[in-house]
């Protein structure tokens, strides 16, 4: 009687032989009729490991893999430190995929770092002043007021409630980002608004002020009109497709210098011609420049009769803009215009001409219109020539009473909007204007309100960094970025800057500790008064300069008359802020430089920046150094089609739906969402989305089904030390291939490329183990006896992969690591206790690996011959058959493979193999190829034994007896 049960296969998509369990009568010594069921006899698989992890266990696995393991690692003060410092994000709202990028790929930086034996140095940071947050606290009530809430609160109000919302979200961040396993301080993070944080912030400005690099001046700079404050260039995101209304306008000439008084005499009518894309700066306007060394043409408009001067290059293209021009005098040059003054209709007002180096006629007039309170070149332009910047518009964009008396209808006018119109509406009645039109270009916007700025003169407080610009660029000379353009960007914002704008008009951040007179204005920023507003600040706490009930005398020196006097209400910019942390974060614990500063790209002109700039600006260094060792930098991340993430667009995806599942994704846990992380290529620009998660799904269901396979073939009984040289060539094979995918991840972590080493593992799991190894072993794990050699062969090469795997995948994947460590039997608590696993040298050479590409390739020519048996339903697995191999025996190929003749039966998975012998079968199916040049030969065949009703081998001498093995391992 035969009955046949099957048993499903261990290993993902590994091909796996189905087990049969069959009772049959039994040919004992004493022909006594028996039953017995040979499954019972074969060493199959065994672990509680499970196929998924059991919910209750993710508390604990967190816990050990996290917390216990940080406690451990700091424990190890003989350990080399490794310092990456936290960016801090804001302190905002609630996270989202791009924090998963950025803190999930941090502490795959640190956990290798671990792994490898140093001991990791790792303070969370969150950013907690700033208007993002502020606007956050306020959101409710300024929607309920219709207008911004901090317009009619007070000031210390808006700091309580600002305060209370960063320390929410703060511990609401907190325990998302502990939730992705990432290992660090907690319980010690670095906060901008705690007090010593602060007050450390504070003694930088001081700092500065003593080396009179912090000064306040009038100039302009990026103003948010709805936000009402200074904007710093980090603080600005470029719209390429913003449209503006340009317009040529003509300028009268006023006086005219002698010469071309001369060459423009019969032209009393001359008027000079500028093209702006902002002519709400028209009122403004304080002189134009030219090139000394430009031609310029004197032309008359057909269309009016008017004659302008313009650029002669430009005669051609503004001909298309302002009708046709026809050239009447020409061989003028720009040096002949300057000295000569034109007339603003606008303003009834007289301005000169100079040159300018960066005027040109390659584009627009030849002529540049300036309005030095309304644009940093005008500025600069303007006061080398001793013209003071004008800006009549107030901090919500605004035109002011400033305005001369024939623009009075102006006041209260957005410039942005009706107070362009009607500036273009004066300028046609005022026979200006020439032409306008729609003109579209990349413009800066706020990047909070997500309007367009203005550029607007008012007092600031500057930090000057153009004279340490040669100690920092020779800084970073010595600082190793990844990728390498980072170091050209990072350069080229520094080269680009002179001053830093760090005053905010914002009430929630960290004041600007100054006095100013009420009568004039005047700051009191003697370093020794406003080192003793620092010391009271330092006592009293940043939230009493702006409590109204605590008095200006309690920051003044006795010498100062305190009703004379009152506290500023600026506040800091938020990048001053984060890029001081290195004072209170670093230099506070005797950290000199840190080892890795990590974050996205937009903080080349963002915090890298701040912090090289605050860091070199107050350094006491004989070669001010930078504070950090390397710059790493992530992309932005963008959908499948490669659009950026946008709530418009439908296509943001939360890490919580990524990690539990819904809106049609799978469940990918933990493990899942930082595999994504690591199989990205973070140097660029990070894509996301269904198709690409349930690839890393796949893959992480195959290492959990691949550790289980492990675990089960390790669990039966202690294993014995071996002789490298009496393992099977397959288990040579194996260990070779794991020595080199060891070596190589090592160079990948090392290289930051972590989606490289997710790629290694893949390609190993599925190829070098699966299809090869795994598929191969099964033999002697299942059907060999315990003890025997051969099967403890497979044992210490699987014992090698678990040790391996646990290493290389335990900073990607450290929950499942650590689960599976947990049902390893080996020592130590973590995987990081027992360090990183390096394989043998000596388990690869060239001599194994020409030996393992012959096989291979003599295997693959066996399996073509075998599938064409397959095809023909002559045999159902490659057991069902014998393969003879016809090769050349003068050739090394045949000589190799005679060498391992007894072996390759099992390479090749099947009954029997023979080299070069005849032998009669009932049928027969033969494929050729070429290995190492020689012409090799398979024939799959009709076995030449029985099936053993055990192993399925046909090796058995008769129908239902076992084979000369199963017979051994059964009796014992």
């Amino acid at each position: 009687m035969l009955r046949v049960r099957k048993v499903a296969g261990l290993v993902g998509k590994t091909p796996s032989r189905t087990v049969l369990s069959i009772t049959c009568r039994y040919n004992s010594t004493d022909n006594a009729a028996s039953e017995k069921s040979y499954s019972a006899t074969l060493l199959l698989p065994k672990t509680d490991f499970p196929p998924r992890r059991k919910p209750a266990a993710l508390e604990e696995l967190l816990t050990q893999s996290r917390d216990q393991l940080y406690t451990w690692n700091a424990a190890n003060k003989s350990r080399e430190p490794f310092v990456l410092h936290d960016g801090p994000p804001y302190a905002n709202g609630a996270l989202h995929v791009g924090h998963v990028l950025n803190k999930v790929t941090k502490d795959i930086i640190n956990r290798y770092q671990l792994i490898s034996g140093k001991r990791v140095d790792y303070v969370p940071g969150w950013d907690c002043h700033g208007l993002p947050i502020e606007l956050k606290a306020l959101e409710t009530l300024s929607k309920k007021l219709k207008t911004d809430a901090a317009t009619v609160l007070p000031a210390h109000t808006i700091r309580e409630m600002a305060r209370k919302h960063a320390t929410d979200t703060i511990e609401s961040q907190r325990n998302e980002f502990r939730g992705l396993g990432i290992m660090g301080d907690w319980e010690n993070p670095y906060l901008t608004m705690s007090h010593e944080f602060e007050v450390a912030q504070l003694r930088i400005f001081q700092e500065l002020l003593t080396r009179g690099r912090m000064y306040r001046k009038i100039k302009p700079v990026y103003w948010g009109w709805e936000t009402r404050t200074a904007l710093a260039e980090a603080e600005l995101e470029y719209n390429p497709k913003h449209k503006s209304q340009a317009v040529f306008v003509a300028f009268p000439l006023n006086e005219k210098s002698d010469t071309l008084a001369e060459v423009t005499k019969d032209y009393p009518d001359l008027a000079i011609v500028i093209w702006t894309t902002t002519p709400w700066t028209l009122v403004a306007n304080r002189a134009c420049s030219v090139h000394k060394d430009v031609e310029y043409a004197v032309v008359r408009q057909t269309c009016s009769g008017r004659h302008l001067l313009v650029g002669k290059k430009l005669v051609e293209s503004l001909s298309e803009k302002l009708g046709e021009l026809e050239i009447v005098g020409d061989g003028i040059f720009g040096s002949e215009l300057t000295s000569s003054t034109y007339t603003n209709p606008l303003t009834d007002t007289h301005h000169p001409i100079y040159h300018a180096d960066y005027v040109s006629d390659e584009s627009g007039t030849g002529m540049v219109h300036s309005a030095p309170g309304h644009g940093q070149d005008d500025y600069l332009f303007c006061m080398g020539h001793g013209i003071a910047p004008y800006s009549p518009v107030n901090a919500s964009g605004h035109y002011t009473s400033d305005l001369p008396e024939k623009l009075a209808d102006l006041a209260g006018k957005h410039v942005l909007g009706e107070g362009q119109k009607a500036v273009i509406a004066l300028a046609t009645k005022n026979k200006m204007l020439l032409q306008k039109e729609s003109y579209t270009h990349s413009y800066p916007y706020d990047w909070r309100s997500k309007k367009p700025i203005i550029i607007r003169s008012t007092p600031q407080w500057f930090a000057n960094v153009d004279d340490i610009k040669e100690d920092t660029i020779k800084a970073l000379d010595q600082v190793e970025f990844v990728p390498k353009i980072g170091e050209k960007r990072l350069k080229a914002f520094v080269n680009g800057r002179t001053e830093w704008c760090i005053s905010r008009q914002r009430s929630w951040g960290v004041p600007i500790p100054i006095v100013y007179s009420k009568e004039s204005g005047a700051p009191l920023e003697d370093v020794e008064t406003v080192s003793y507003v620092i010391d009271r600040i330092a006592e009293l706490g940043t939230d009493a300069w702006f409590d109204e009930n605590v008095g200006v005398e309690q920051f003044l020196p006795n010498k100062f008359n305190a009703d004379d006097y009152v506290r500023g209400t600026e506040t800091m910019d938020v990048w001053f802020d984060s890029g001081s942390s290195w004072k209170s974060t670093l230099e506070a614990r005797g950290i000199k430089q840190a080892d890795v500063y990590f974050e996205g790209s937009d903080q080349h002109r963002g915090w890298f920046q701040s912090s090289l700039l605050t860091k070199i600006s107050t350094s006491s260094e004989a070669v001010p150094t930078a504070p950090y060792k390397s710059v790493i930098t992530h992309g932005f991340l963008l959908d499948e089609k490669g659009n950026k993430m946008s709530k418009s667009l439908g296509n943001v995806l939360l890490p919580s739906t990524i990690i539990n599942g819904g809106k049609g994704l799978p469940a990918l846990g933990i493990d899942g969402i930082r595999l994504w992380v690591a199989q990205s290529d973070f140097t660029n620009d990070v894509a996301i989305g269904p198709v690409i998660l349930k690839h890393v799904g796949e893959f992480t269901r195959k290492l959990r089904t691949t550790f289980r396979f492990l675990l089960g073939n390790l669990g039966y009984g202690k294993q014995v030390d071996l002789n490298y040289a009496d393992l099977h060539l397959v288990d040579r094979i194996a260990l070779q291939d794991l020595h080199q995918l060891e070596v190589t991840c090592k160079d990948y972590y090392s290289k930051h490329q972590f989606n490289r080493v997710y790629q290694q593992i893949s390609h190993h799991m599925n190829t070098c183990l699966s299809s090869f190894y795994f598929d191969i072993a099964k033999e002697r794990l299942y059907v060999n006896d315990v003890s025997s050699q051969s099967r403890q062969s497979v044992a210490y090469v699987l014992s090698e992969v678990l040790k391996t795997y646990l290493a290389i995948l335990s900073p990607l994947t450290p929950l499942l690591t650590q689960e599976v460590h947990n049902f390893s039997g080996f020592e130590g608590n973590s995987p990081y206790e027992n360090g990183w696993h390096e394989t043998a040298p000596e388990w690869t050479s060239p001599e194994l690996l020409k030996d393992t590409a012959t096989v291979k390739g003599a295997r693959s020519i066996v399996l073509q011959a075998m599938a064409q048996a397959r095809a023909d339903k002559k045999i159902g697995t490659s057991l069902g058959c014998d393969v003879a191999l016809t090769i050349d025996e003068s050739s090394d190929v045949y000589k190799l493979l005679k060498k391992h003749e007894g072996e390759l039966a099992e390479l090749f998975i099947t009954s029997g193999v023979s080299l070069n012998t005849e032998v009669p079968s009932e049928w027969s199916y033969a494929a050729s190829g070429e290995v190492d040049g020689t012409l090799v030969t398979a024939t799959a065949k009709t076995p030449a034994g029985c099936k053993c009703p055990r192993c399925w081998q046909f090796t058995a001498p008769a129908e239902d007896i076992l084979c000369t093995r199963c017979d051994e391992v059964v009796k014992e």
